[in-house]
């Protein structure tokens, strides 16, 4: 994600700092000179504000705060391909927000007004990331054919079973199910919630509820079983 710091001030450039390049339209800009400025304080503050939004952008979203964020200098485009052949291209998501800060608020020490603006901006970037994130989930969904319509129904032991069923599951060496990474999201990724988390919240299962997952679970075993051999052997 990236963030242009743009201040009442004109900006200036960051300082040199040994083995580390920025993209130069993601820093202070210096095309206008200023006599007795500090780039260096300003970078500073510069970096304050770029990871406060950042932080704050993941603290207010469910979903973006159970992913771990991995640093990138290059985001590729992905490519998914779905068992008929048929390939779902996914583009990166590039987002610029443009921070207006006046320099006067922090030297007079009245930093509730930047806290707000850093917190608008926050709101902004996850209002632009979202809706994109969530249309490429659904693209998948419906390539995939993962996705599950409750069509108003509440989300129950069978309706898990369903979205199970149509899922690939991963098996460790034991031949336990890993659903450790899961994450179902709903209301345009505004709500979800990690599997471990979703049967805690489920009522105890009756005697045919466990059977019914049991077998599921085994018939899923024998899926991924089966496709691991066969990786094998070509």
């Amino acid at each position: 994600m990236d963030y242009r710091l743009m201040s009442q001030n004109e900006p200036s450039a960051a300082p040199e700092q040994g083995g580390f390049t920025e993209n130069p339209e993601l820093v202070p800009d210096c095309r206008i000179p200023r006599p007795f400025q500090l780039p260096e304080y300003e970078w500073a503050f510069f970096r304050f504000v770029k990871s406060s939004v950042d932080a704050l952008i993941i603290a207010k979203s469910s979903i973006l705060s159970k992913m771990k964020p991995v640093p990138a200098q290059e985001i590729p485009i992905s490519r998914n391909t779905t068992p008929e052949g048929h390939i779902i291209q996914n583009d990166p998501i590039f987002t610029a927000l443009p921070i207006r800060i006046d320099f006067k608020d922090v030297l007079d020490g009245r930093l509730e007004a930047v806290a707000e603006t850093i917190d608008e901006a926050a709101q902004e970037g996850l209002n632009t990331i979202l809706p994109k994130v969530s249309d490429h989930v659904r693209r998948l969904n419906d390539a995939f054919g993962t996705g599950i319509d409750m069509n108003g129904a509440r989300f129950d032991h069978i309706a898990l079973r369903k979205f199970v069923e149509s899922s690939e599951i991963d098996f460790d060496e034991n031949g336990v199910p890993d659903f450790e990474p899961w994450v179902l999201t709903w209301d345009e990724l505004r709500q979800s919630v990690t599997f471990p988390e979703l049967f805690k919240q489920f009522p105890p299962r009756t005697p045919e509820e466990i059977r019914a997952w049991e077998e599921l679970i085994e018939k899923k075993r024998v899926e991924f079983n089966a496709k691991r051999r066969h990786r094998k052997l070509s």
